[in-house]
């Protein structure tokens, strides 16, 4: 065994040295000739084969470079630049591949070997975090004959590159792409991303374009692909104006869980103006199905609005009460409700009055509509919103504008130092009932009344307030000299 292993291995040293002792020669009659010779062209093309041959990497990068740089008009140069190339690759020299194969197609354009060089440049490309570059290389070569696996490639590089130009492009590729595939998963997948791409870079008609080429050649669909399909196509339709064609869609695309779709599905009904009854049916069911979801008024809510805008004004007053019962909160519906009774504002307050007995949350947001919208800016009627403010104040005052406007209302509408003082000690009382309501507080203070008499008695309420809730900072702004920006 030991002569065996003996003979073995002085064939392999017999074979290394007479493959050095070639390479050898030749890099000796390379030196006593031109390299741009015919002569020097033969030996360089011998030493790269050589050097290829034996995977001797950078004596193939070194004689390549000779060769690429000495005989520009030989009939080899591209296939030698490719090899160049292909040495560098192996080496990791990622730059050298980008400017040698840039260089490549600048001087070879249109050749047999571009989508090789175009592979090799877009590896390196993605190696140096280039990722939309690369993937225009790869949607080249795969639009210029090369296999399906680099249009793949390029459309998940696109989406990599998370940009809108990108998404732009990787819809582009999969709207040819979707065209050519077989009928197979790997259509319905390429379609899937390309859909997902055209709604990212808001490429609306390209979008229907994939959407309607899956469909009509009748791409394999699961359950989750379907639900895609249709709801990227209702998706487009609808912001292409086509609300009939979107209702079909997106009825289609309905699934339990997926509460977004169902919503949409509505939009496109009321754009697509179907009877509100339909619309309200529809509305209704998709409360039913998403009791506890943030939106879950919202589609009854616009039900209720394309009713009045549709002069279904008792339709729409109905729906609105309905909403407020369950939450008095939403927002502006309470103002659509007093609206809607156009004229008949005494309807608009009795309703309004009902709806703060039977609500159990959201009545501030009834007293304040009742205060500012009907009592304040209708009506013009002052001790009825007056006397709807101190009841607000009691009972239900709320961290916003309104808060505000209706404090200074009772402010501005005082009828003298006494009903101010009533004023301001509802105000203290509300603020010392309902600590809890921190932004309340602040804006309990502000602003100071203009009139001189009022301003004293505000300032001594205000005092006597902090004195009892917060002694240490009234103490603070009187050692400030008023300038607290708490004050």
């Amino acid at each position: 065994m030991k002569t065996l292993i003996c003979y073995l291995s002085l064939i392999l040293l017999s074979s290394s040295s007479s493959y050095a002792d070639e390479a050898a020669d030749l890099e000796a009659k390379l030196k006593e000739t031109t390299e741009g010779s015919t002569t020097g062209g033969k030996l360089l093309l011998q030493l790269i084969d050589h050097y290829w041959q034996n995977e001797q990497i950078f004596g193939l990068i070194r004689n390549a470079s000779k060769f690429t740089r000495a005989q520009t008009d030989h009939p080899q140069r591209a296939q030698i630049m490719l090899k160049l190339i292909e040495g560098y690759a192996a080496t990791a020299r990622h730059e050298d591949v980008v400017i040698t194969s840039r260089q490549f197609l600048e001087i070879f354009p249109n050749h047999a070997l571009e989508n090789q060089v175009r592979d090799r440049l877009a590896t390196a490309l993605e190696h140096t975090g280039r990722q939309s570059m690369a993937a225009s290389e790869r949607d080249f070569i795969w639009r210029h004959g090369g296999e399906t696996n680099q249009g793949i490639d390029a459309l998940k590089l696109y989406v990599s590159a998370n940009n809108a130009n990108s998404f732009k492009q990787a819809s582009a590729l999969a709207a040819a792409m979707v065209s050519t595939l077989p009928v197979n998963r790997l259509l319905t997948e390429v379609g899937i991303q390309g859909l997902l791409a055209a709604e990212r870079s808001e490429q609306w008609a390209e979008g229907l374009q994939i959407s309607k080429t899956l469909i009509r050649r009748k791409a394999p669909l699961n359950k989750k692909a379907r639900r895609d399909l249709w709801s990227y196509t209702g998706k487009f339709e609808i912001r292409l104006g086509q609300f009939e064609n979107a209702t079909q869609s997106l009825k289609q695309a309905i699934t339990p869980g997926y509460e977004e779709i169902h919503r949409l599905y509505i939009d496109a009904m009321i754009n697509a103006k179907k009877s509100s009854s339909l619309i309200e049916t529809e509305a209704n069911r998709y409360l039913a199905a998403y009791p506890e979801h943030q939106y879950r008024y919202l589609p009854l809510v616009k039900t209720a609005q394309y009713a009045a805008e549709n002069k279904e004004l008792t339709k729409a007053i109905t729906i609105a009460q309905t909403l407020l019962l369950k939450d008095a909160s939403i927002p502006n519906l309470a103002d659509s409700f007093v609206k809607w009774h156009g004229q008949d504002h005494q309807k608009a307050e009795q309703g309004l009055l009902k709806l703060i007995e039977q609500t159990k949350q959201g009545a501030s947001h009834l007293r304040a509509t009742l205060i500012l919208q009907l009592y304040r800016d209708l009506l013009k009627n002052t001790p009825k919103a007056r006397a709807m403010a101190y009841q607000y104040l009691a009972k239900s005052p709320t961290v916003d504008s309104r808060s505000q406007e209706i404090i200074n209302l009772l402010y501005e509408t005082s009828s003298g130092e006494e009903s101010f003082k009533k004023d301001l000690q509802a105000v203290r009382q509300s603020a010392t009932s309902f600590p809890h309501l921190q932004g309340f507080q602040n804006l309990v203070w502000k602003p100071a009344p203009k009139d001189k008499n009022h301003h004293q008695i505000w300032q001594a309420t205000k005092k006597a307030y902090l004195d009892e809730q917060n002694p240490k900072l009234w103490k603070a702004i009187q050692e400030n000299g008023g300038k607290s920006g708490q004050a």
